[in-house]
């Protein structure tokens, strides 16, 4: 829980967040799981700074018979969106896709938040060229129906935090190895550029990239 306690006091500092799928780890048979719901949503709600969230593979409660994130509906409010949701946000148009949603097409949206990204992108692939993303997404991006952004996870040790797919850029941070701080990437829309924190044992290494709109 140390990832949500760095979450509450870095929050303030950016304009919207956006978390990207498996913020619980509910696929675990031996956790705590209302529990660990409770304890989720109520440090959750401690984030005053807009939130945008979507699932991911671990956040649903297969044991309880659902096959939706249903928890995250409790997180529902004003400048909370969750899967299911588009929304406008500084000129930008947003959709969180659920991990078992459809992906949508001709939407023209600005930003994807979904758990895998794109089959056959650098953040769903692993070494030896093994994609473990949505073979959906891919065909609608290809298609030029896709949004400009997608934003990931699911592949903990993906080939590279972005990448692009067609016309779509692809994020992914990845799983880290520090305790304190997990990785995450921070786009500035104004300077064009999104840097990767990653973690380490000795800490955070922050790596910048730019990009063109």
């Amino acid at each position: 829980m140390a990832w949500f306690d760095w979450l509450i006091a870095e929050s303030p500092n950016h304009d919207l967040i956006c978390l990207t799928g498996d913020i619980l780890n509910l696929g675990d048979l031996s956790s705590e799981i209302d529990q660990e719901i409770d304890t989720a949503l109520n440090r959750l709600a401690r984030i005053k700074t807009p939130l945008a969230l979507c699932s991911g593979n671990h956040d649903l409660h297969y044991l309880g018979g659902q096959d939706r994130a249903q928890w995250m509906k409790s997180l529902r409010r004003k400048n909370v969106w969750i899967d299911g949701d588009a929304f406008w946000f500084r000129d930008y148009h947003f959709r969180c896709i659920g991990w078992c949603d459809p992906v949508p097409r001709g939407t023209k949206d600005d930003f994807w938040l979904m758990h895998a990204g794109p089959f056959g992108a650098k953040t769903s692939m692993v070494a030896g060229g093994i994609s473990h993303g949505d073979e959906e997404a891919r065909d609608v991006c290809l298609a030029g129906d896709g949004p400009r952004w997608t934003l990931g996870g699911h592949v903990h040790q993906a080939l590279g935090c972005w990448g692009i797919l067609h016309e779509t850029i692809t994020l992914n941070p990845g799983k880290g190895r520090n305790f304190a701080c997990p990785n995450h990437i921070v786009i500035d829309m104004t300077k064009h550029t999104m840097t990767h924190h990653k973690g380490t044992v000795l800490g955070m290494v922050p790596t910048e990239h730019s990009f063109a709109l």
